[in-house]
Formats: structure tokens, sequence, C-alpha cells
């Protein structure tokens, strides 16, 4: 099930009902807000043989193996395993079997995640797969951070932006996980309007010790010193793209609630027990530095995604937090 993204919902299941699929789409938001199952929904009534009014009709031969993963028309391209990047070398593999008919329809559908993860020269190719596509040929990018794509890319897509769900939607989804009380009011301060970051802190074993501990790991960075800091984050132990950009990502939005006159984060806390580090930014210098924190995280979270050194950025990162 998806929750929200209607408007880019609508917009796709229109022109699919009127017969004219753009040949190249790119999905722009935040990670884990669902814009892969966006991308999956559009493509699974595409190639649907009983659409109706845009949407898949989920009982044909062709749906049936969408819901299994397994339609041999949809292909998709990601990061190649234990790197940063998407290869040129597997896009051109990609690129040879778009180049063959479909196997059950008229079109076949690339899918490519992180785009803007890709570095120039896979992106010079797939650039030239958007201007001279294959027959029948349908290109779904998913990218989180726009300006890291290339202009030439940006000017010949349709461009469609998801963003954060709506609180009324993301409780909606949490009730629907059995979720609630003060544990749902943490999830949702921890990850705002993202279905994906939900199901990823709700994955961890014993996730409520799990996440009470993280929340504390974090906020005590805001009490030590700088090599009290250098020695936790060494700790730690992250040895990946992926676990540096969530490492930050926790501890920027962990930042934004602390920069927030009326967050209930400490009071939540408080009330499942677990005492840690309250930060006042009643004062407007402290509430200034939080800020400058925060420009300074969000720019480094811009190098990371570029490939550039995640160890020493994150160092860099952890010297602009104020000591409070």
């Amino acid at each position: 099930m998806i929750y929200g993204h209607e408007k880019a919902r609508d917009y796709l299941a229109a022109m699919l009902q009127q017969g004219k699929p753009a040949h190249a789409i790119m999905l722009i938001g935040p990670a884990q807000i669902g814009k892969f199952l966006v991308a999956e929904e559009f493509a699974g009534a595409l190639l649907c043989d009983h659409s109706h009014q845009g949407k898949a009709c989920g009982q044909c031969k062709s749906c049936q193996m969408m819901q299994r993963h397994a339609h041999p028309d949809v292909l998709l391209l990601s990061p190649d395993a234990g790197k940063q990047t998407i290869s040129v070398e597997t896009y051109r593999q990609v690129e040879v079997q778009l180049s063959t008919s479909a196997f059950m329809g008229k079109h076949k559908v690339l899918i490519v995640r992180d785009m803007d993860m890709a570095n120039n020269s896979v992106q010079n190719a797939a650039l030239k797969t958007i201007e001279e596509p294959p027959r029948g040929v349908i290109l779904i990018l998913l990218c989180a951070q726009r300006d890291l794509i290339l202009p030439t890319i940006l000017s010949r897509v349709l461009l469609l932006n998801l963003n954060d769900l709506p609180v009324a939607q993301t409780q909606q989804f949490l009730a629907e996980k059995k979720l609630d009380g003060d544990w749902a009011m943490l999830l949702q301060l921890l990850c705002g309007g993202r279905p994906g970051k939900i199901l990823q802190l709700l994955a961890q074993e014993d996730y409520q010790i799990s996440l009470l501990a993280q929340i504390s790991g974090h906020l005590e960075l805001l009490g030590q010193t700088t090599q009290e800091r250098m020695r936790a984050l060494a700790m730690l132990k992250i040895d990946s793209l992926e676990g540096a950009l969530n490492w930050l990502d926790f501890e920027l939005q962990l930042l934004r609630e602390c920069g927030r006159s009326n967050s209930h984060l400490f009071a939540i806390m408080q009330r499942l027990g677990h005492t840690t580090l309250s930060v006042d930014c009643s004062q407007p210098a402290r509430l200034e530095q939080l800020q400058a924190s925060m420009r300074r995280g969000i720019e480094i979270r811009g190098y990371l995604k570029a490939g550039m050194n995640f160890s020493l950025h994150l160092n860099q990162f952890l010297l602009s937090l104020p000591q409070l």
C-alpha cells in the first residue's frame, strides 16, 4: 500500500489513461518516502493487460508478476553492491537489455534508484538513452537531491516532486502498524513523514531499547568535548556511505527537534523512563548555534552523496556542533 503522493500518482495515471506516457520521468523527494513504490505502481499500470483509468487491475498475469517483483519487462538499476554509485559497466549491461524487444507487451521499464548518486559518466550514458530511447522503453529515475543531476537530464525528463507525508497520513500509517501513544509520537518526531524510515527503525532487534539508546547517544554528543565526540564516532565503526547518511540524517532530525520551542521529545523520553540530556534553546545565541550546525550538516550531506570521504566529513560535522 502506498501512503500519500496523490498528486503525482494521479498525474501519472492520467498520462496512462490518455495513452501518452512520458518516456522519461524523474521522481524527486527525500529518502524513504515511497518514490520506488510510486515508480512500481506506474510501471505496473503501464504493463497491465486490463488497466482502468490509469490503474493496474491487480489480477492479470502481468500484475501477478509485478506483485512478485519478477516481471521480465521491468529492470531495476541500483548502486553496485558495496559501492557508493552505479558503475558505467553496470549501466552498459542494462542498455543491452533495453535494446531487445519486450517479453510480454509493448513496453520495457527501467527504474534507476539513487540517480543523484551516479557519477557524470553514468548520467551522460543515461542522457543518451533519454535522448534516443529504444522503442517502447520508459525510464523512471529516482533521486533525493535534484542539484546533483546534470541540467541536461533535468531539461529532458518529466519532473515530479514527492514530499514527506502530512501528519494525518503518517499517523494512519503508524496506527496500521499497531503503534500509538508515546512510541508513535516518538517515531513521528524522528522520522517525519517518511514511512520507509519508520519501517527501518522498527526492523531493528529490540527496536524500543535500540531507539532510545540511539537518541541518547546522539544527544550526548552535544554535551561532550571535541575529543570525546571523535572517540564516540570512532566507536560506531561507520564503514559505508549508507551508514554515514543514516547517522547524519538521524542527528539532523534530533537537532531540528532540539531547536523547536514546542518539541515533545524530552517529555516523551522521560515518560518512557529514559533520561537524557535536555537541551534548552530558549537563548537566541544557542538556537543560532544549532541552526548553524544544521546548515553545515546539510552541506556535508551533499558532499557525502557526491562520494567524498565520509569519515572526514562526519568529523567535520561533529566539530561544528555546539557544546551545550
